[in-house]
């Protein structure tokens, strides 16, 4: 799986439903965010993730898991490290 990782950060997508977590891409260019996507939508790799979608740090870390991105903004500060101050 690692093979497939971006430089930057790298959304997985672990679910068929076309538009799960597409949202994030127009807001990652807007913010400057290299974010690359990878549709694994196997069962067996969303019941080890636990979620649909995965967004990892350049570092290879999870830094998020859930079903839904409410927030891409919020999402991608908070996986960078930034809070509201920043």
């Amino acid at each position: 799986v690692y093979d497939l990782f971006g430089v930057g950060f790298t959304l997985l997508r672990l679910t068929s439903a076309v538009d799960a977590g597409l949202a994030l891409v127009p807001t990652a260019e807007a913010a400057g965010v290299p974010l690359a996507v990878v549709d694994l939508p196997r069962a067996e790799i969303r019941d080890l993730y636990g979620a649909d979608l995965a967004l990892v740090r350049p570092d290879q870390h999870i830094a998020w898991r859930g079903d839904a991105i409410a927030d891409g903004m919020s999402l991608l500060n908070s996986a960078r490290g930034m809070t509201a101050e920043t």
